[in-house]
């Protein structure tokens, strides 16, 4: 992504590449010097479509995605997530995985 941005994406799947995901966080974050100036996070494979979490990438800007805050993100995620119940996992192990892949995605996105 140009002008500042970078971005990841996790999934968690049952099987190898070819396997749909059984949930997953999309997260990106645009760098203005050492502080994040907007951020983004999106949430997927968890309902009938994907939803973006405006509650948890309000509290990383103005931020140097410290842990406290990756917290507050990944706790606001995990808040959002409602997902439907499907063959793949336990609604709760899909939770949790948008909430763990949440604090990972975040760290990820620290500079180097």
């Amino acid at each position: 992504m140009a002008d500042g941005w970078r971005s990841t994406y996790l999934k968690m799947r049952d099987r190898g590449s070819f396997d749909f995901p059984i949930a997953a966080v999309a997260a990106a974050v645009r760098w203005d010097g050492a502080k994040v100036s907007e951020a983004r996070i999106a949430i997927t494979a968890l309902g009938s479509r994907p939803q973006l979490v405006a509650d948890a990438a309000r509290p990383l800007v103005g931020t140097s995605l410290d842990d406290v805050t990756i917290a507050l993100a990944a706790e606001a995620v995990h808040k959002a997530a409602r997902p439907m119940d499907n063959t793949s996992g336990t609604i709760s192990q899909r939770k949790r995985a948008a909430l763990v892949f949440t604090e990972r995605a975040l760290r990820s996105l620290r500079p180097a």
